[in-house]
């Protein structure tokens, strides 16, 4: 079962341009995305994030990501590990632990940006 709760909120020029509620987490910031989406050279990152995209809001689990890309869980960490430190562990997504378990989400103000680089 996902983790629930509410994410941490703050007032932040991000919330003000976003429209939104914006997340703590400095990996939400439009440029921030831009950098992350765009940053790269795996076949696999902007899948992988549009795959959260697509479920903006909702915790998805590792597994699930990792089968929707076509990715053994062993082969994604490789991916995972290397974006995650391109975007100095501050990725466009929020990431947690639970029972052994992967848990992503994605707010819906970075899906919409996820969405709109993956058109460009």
């Amino acid at each position: 079962m996902p983790p629930s709760g509410p994410p941490r909120r703050l007032d932040t020029a991000v919330e003000k341009e976003a429209g939104v509620g914006a997340d703590i987490t400095p990996g939400y910031a439009p440029e921030a995305v831009r950098r992350a989406f765009f940053g790269g050279t795996s076949e696999y990152w902007k899948p992988f994030l549009l795959a959260i995209a697509k479920r903006s809001g909702e915790r998805v689990d590792w597994r699930t990501l990792c089968d929707e890309i076509g990715l053994s869980p062993k082969e994604a960490s490789g991916m995972l590990g290397a974006a995650e430190r391109r975007c100095k562990k501050q990725p466009p997504y929020d990431k947690v632990l639970e029972d052994g378990v992967y848990w992503f989400r994605m707010p819906s103000h970075v899906a919409k940006l996820v969405e709109e680089f993956s058109a460009e």
